[in-house]
């Protein structure tokens, strides 16, 4: 678990179904991710298929999901995803998704930089990426906002639901982040 001043960040279990289907459910957010719109069956599949992943990064591929509950009721509002790329280089990517009663509330800066912060610190990794869909904006200004840098443009990259997506790469580095933090905190 990891927490924040407004929300817990933990792993996702059978009783945030609901709160899971509120935003798994809708167009709006599933259109920039891989996976289709979800109904309750689905969505308490996926949190079942969630519970089987590791708990931490370790090795390469291995995957976190976190639920961001918000303080004090435990309502799952997001969640956070970081998947390790490169177990010998200390390479992950992140991605985050937000239910959108809870869109422009800065909960996804939130969730993402203690996140990071996370991987950082307690993880000791090195470098993590963001891959972003051209057509998704918010992400990238959010990527922005938590010190990421675009270092890509890749075209026709991604065959995502019958299209062809261009992407976006952005990167923090580790003493990058850091420094970041420690300038954010004068």
């Amino acid at each position: 678990m990891i927490e924040t001043s407004r929300l817990v960040l933990r792993p996702l279990r059978m009783s945030d179904c609901d709160d899971l289907l509120a935003y798994h459910s809708s167009d709006a957010v599933v259109r920039y991710i891989p996976w289709e719109k979800r109904d309750h069956k689905s969505v308490c599949q996926a949190i079942s298929e969630y519970q089987q992943m590791p708990t931490s990064l370790t090795t390469q591929d291995d995957s976190i999901i976190l639920g961001w509950a918000l303080k004090p009721h435990d309502q799952v509002i997001g969640q956070s995803n970081m998947t390790l790329i490169s177990e010998a280089l200390g390479i992950a990517d992140l991605g985050w998704v937000t239910n959108p009663s809870f869109w422009r509330q800065g909960y996804a800066l939130e969730a993402s930089a203690a996140l990071l912060s996370f991987a950082f610190r307690e993880l000791g990794l090195q470098r993590v990426i963001s891959n972003i869909d051209q057509r998704n904006s918010a992400s990238a200004r959010l990527a922005e906002q938590l010190g990421m840098r675009l270092e890509g443009d890749f075209k026709k990259a991604l065959f995502c639901k019958g299209e062809w997506c261009d992407m976006w790469l952005y990167a923090v580095c580790h003493s990058e982040f850091l420094t970041r933090q420690i300038d954010r905190s004068k």
